[in-house]
């Protein structure tokens, strides 16, 4: 008997959400993939300039709303409101510095590895 996986709607497999330090580079890997895979990696290696002119304006906030979505949908929800706590989500360059500050602070705030 074959049993698949429950993909979540990210593409993620539900095991594979960050839970904590114990799994962060298995998801920050698959979570770079799919953001490869989307087109939406810029926005998490870089900073990408606002643009000024309408159209592009809204291409960018929805593509950078599709890959904060992706990743909120890629970590745990006890983990999520760590995250975001750190007041700097709303910059998705370097979201993974960001998890890797909270990860190594697990003490801390008590995230289960």
């Amino acid at each position: 008997m074959i049993v698949l996986a429950q993909m979540a709607a990210n593409g993620l497999r539900d095991e594979d959400q960050l839970d904590g330090a114990s799994n962060y580079v298995i998801w920050k890997g698959r979570m770079s993939s799919l953001l490869d895979e989307h087109f939406l990696k810029v926005y998490v290696d870089s900073v990408v300039v606002e643009p000024a002119n309408l159209d592009p304006l809204k291409t960018y906030q929805g593509e950078r709303a599709k890959a904060k979505q992706k990743i909120l949908d890629g970590v745990k929800d006890h983990v999520v409101c760590h995250i975001s706590s750190k007041g700097t989500f709303h910059i998705i360059s370097g979201i993974f510095r960001v998890v890797e500050d909270v990860l190594g602070a697990e003490d801390e705030i008590h995230i289960d590895a």
